[in-house]
């Protein structure tokens, strides 16, 4: 027995006093001017819902899992009876794991772990076309016993690094606009201020700028920042 679930949120439009479930929170179409309700569902292996249910707008998306199947549980479903869980990254924290494991419930869940590079002498390919071509490889972790399918399609690799070059040349653009303005007028060129705005761009294109490294030379004369130079950490 598969068991999908899934969680979404809707907004409303004004303030919806009256709803005690209407709570600002974090909004899947970022947006935050409006009041919202999480909406939870549970379907089975052939798409019809078993279960759902309304929580507020702020819940936190992890903590409705073993409510939800206890509400299962509830209208039918026996203790007995474990269907394998299926949920995505955003509810598979290591505390639901856990609680899964220790309530004796399979599972299907997209990893939280930190991405290992697929071994190509160990893995499988399971599709291959002219667009393209998808490897498995299959690991037991010796520690929790659990079976890690590591995935890699060269379709997907291609768009993440056509991401990753488009928010590399962002950010050397703002570092390039940054350096520009140090000889023109009404453009940011204290010393302090220049610092904090590289601090700025480096938190927005967090990925891109671990590939740079960034360092302002200082004008003791005027206090201002004489130069923004960027040099390309060498990938080994």
């Amino acid at each position: 027995m598969i068991t999908l679930y899934d969680l979404t949120n809707t907004y409303f439009e004004g303030n919806c006093r009256g709803n005690s479930f209407a709570k600002r929170g974090h909004f899947k179409e970022k947006r935050s001017d409006c009041p919202l309700v999480t909406l939870g569902l549970v379907p089975d292996s052939s798409g019809f819902p078993m279960r759902s249910h309304v929580y507020e707008g702020n819940v936190s998306e992890p903590a409705t899992l073993s409510e939800m199947i206890h509400d299962l549980q509830s209208s039918g479903i026996s203790a007995d009876q474990k269907p394998t869980v299926v949920m995505d990254a955003g509810i598979a924290t290591q505390d639901n794991i856990d609680w899964l494991n220790d309530h004796h419930y399979p599972y299907v869940v997209v990893s939280r772990k930190k991405h290992r590079e697929l071994d190509e002498s160990e893995s499988t390919i399971v599709k291959q076309d002219g667009e393209c071509t998808i490897k498995v490889q299959k690991v037991i972790d010796d520690e929790t016993g659990e079976t890690l399918l590591y995935c890699h399609s060269s379709q997907r690799e291609k768009k993440e690094r056509a991401i990753g070059n488009l928010f590399s040349r962002r950010f050397e653009d703002a570092l390039q606009y940054l350096a520009d303005g140090l000889t023109i007028k009404r453009r940011l060129k204290k010393y302090d201020k220049v610092i904090e705005k590289i601090g700025r761009l480096k938190q927005q294109f967090s990925k891109a700028a671990k590939l740079f490294i960034v360092t302002v030379e200082k004008d003791e004369k005027s206090g201002n920042a004489g130069k923004v130079v960027k040099t390309t950490m060498a990938v080994e």
